[in-house]
């Protein structure tokens, strides 16, 4: 039986660093005529056989269709035959996240399903490999990082906190805590918003990779926001003495009660914390480590709830029902015309600036004669 290292080493692979596979994607590219049997097909990259397109060229591999890796290994894109579409299919270890797969069909299923405020991914379909292995595929729509393109106006961000927010408090109403919000766990749907259409693994590019994609605003083309990854979700059930459970880690490693030794948190209080500190990191302040996460200037006026959300002390953070009222408050107070106004990358440079001022001018009477809403509802 051959290795994983052999398979690895083999004379006929392309090496990793030269655009070939890694060795999580074989798995992929074993199985790719498996996934085709049941409807989905991987990309050129995984096929039997594959050449790959930038052989005899001067091409580099990055700037090749195919020659574009997943982030993640267990993670990938593939098109659904019947329809089309791009989905996602994710591979779960059943060992570890022992409850995903139920909580996304709970999600998906029933009166949750149709009630408009739920803002969690749908499950479109589960595969299951037969070995003993038993692995486990969850199939769902694809959808594009929630910060791209960049937001244009303040109505564009406050219809995403809205969202945001809505489908937090939505779990919460019903006795489920994410466990993981972060902005990796926060996505876009991103229909019709590319002019051409977007690489599935690389959002900014085209399809084909052969250039920057083009895109429309989300004032021009309102996008629904979804969470995703459920992996750490609890469900609470009548049964449950308390709602109190340990520590798990997610993506956001600075919430605050998990530094205090406590083995006992309150997740529903820990979720508005994660929420808020999305926020902060994203709009209001920027990322404290990452450079490029800028956050925007003209958006003060959600500095005073935000900071209730990220207090240090769990107890004193306000339950995302409040939150929901407070921003709808807030949202309220605020004129078409600073709804419509632009919101500016935080350090962005002079000339820039006036360049995308001048443009925002021009777009923003557009919509006004167009009678294009200030708040891009979906």
């Amino acid at each position: 039986m051959t290795t994983e290292w052999e398979r690895y080493v083999r004379k006929d692979r392309i090496p990793f660093p030269d655009g070939g596979l890694g060795v999580p994607e074989e798995f992929w590219r074993d199985y790719y005529e498996w996934f085709r049997s049941h409807g989905y097909e991987l990309r050129s990259r995984y096929r039997p056989g594959w050449v790959h397109s930038w052989k005899g060229t001067d091409k580099y591999y990055t700037l090749c269709e195919d020659g574009i890796t997943p982030q993640y290994g267990q993670i990938i894109d593939a098109t659904h035959i019947p329809t089309g579409n791009i989905v996602v299919i994710k591979k779960i270890d059943e060992k570890v996240f022992l409850n995903e797969e139920a909580v996304m069909r709970h999600l998906s299923s029933g009166p949750l399903a149709l009630d408009p405020r739920n803002h969690c991914i749908p499950l479109l379909d589960v595969l299951r490999l037969p070995d003993p292995v038993n692995r486990t595929f969850l199939i769902t729509p694809h959808l594009r990082p929630f910060t791209s393109p960049e937001f244009e106006t303040v109505g564009e961000v406050v219809e995403c906190i809205r969202q945001l927010f809505e489908g937090l408090h939505f779990l919460h109403e019903n006795k489920i805590v994410h466990r993981d919000v972060n902005s990796n766990n926060f996505m876009m749907e991103g229909k019709d918003i590319c002019i051409s259409g977007s690489h599935p693994q690389r959002p900014k590019y085209k399809p084909d990779m052969s250039g920057l994609a083009t895109f429309r605003t989300r004032t021009e083309c309102p996008q629904k926001y979804f969470f995703i990854d459920f992996g750490q979700t609890v469900v609470y059930t009548p049964e449950d003495i308390t709602y109190f459970r340990s520590v798990v880690w997610g993506g956001d490693k600075s919430v605050p009660e998990f530094y205090l030794g406590i083995p006992f948190h309150d997740p529903y209080a820990t979720d508005v914390y994660c929420a808020g500190n999305l926020i902060r990191r994203e709009f209001t302040e920027g990322h404290p480590d990452i450079e490029r996460i800028r956050g925007y200037n003209g958006l003060d006026f959600l500095k005073p709830l935000v900071s209730d959300m990220v207090q240090d002390d769990p107890s004193k953070r306000p339950t995302m029902k409040e939150v929901v009222r407070r921003f709808d408050e807030v949202i309220a107070g605020l004129t078409p015309w600073t709804l419509r106004s632009r919101v500016v990358p935080r350090n962005i440079g002079f000339f820039a600036n006036i360049f995308r001022a001048v443009s925002h001018w021009v777009w923003r009477i557009m919509f006004i004669l167009r009678k294009i809403p200030a708040i891009p509802r979906p």
